[in-house]
């Protein structure tokens, strides 16, 4: 699910045990998603939004174990952000 959610809920879903079975997605800007999910010990999917011209694409990091890789688009486009999201965006599955 891709929606809105607070870094206490991010902190909670990191602790639990069901969190750990998530796979988690966070937008490459989101430092202090990313830092709470690293101090846990979880691993996560860099995203990120290319803008096109009339939409956006979706990308992932896609890395090694040394963290070294590239950017690849996942499948299809999404409507093109209006801005920087309010509060941290991340997708559980």
């Amino acid at each position: 699910m891709l929606g809105d959610i607070t870094i206490m809920q991010v902190q909670q879903g990191a602790a639990s045990a069901q969190g750990r079975e998530w796979d988690w997605f966070v937008h490459e800007r989101n430092i202090e998603v990313r830092s709470i999910l690293d101090g846990q010990g979880i691993a996560y999917a860099r995203i990120r939004f290319v803008a096109t011209a009339t939409s956006a694409t979706s990308q992932v990091f896609l890395s090694k174990s040394d963290n070294v890789g590239d950017w690849a688009a996942s499948a299809g486009t999404c409507p093109r952000p209006t801005g920087l999201p309010g509060r941290p965006r991340l997708h559980r599955r």
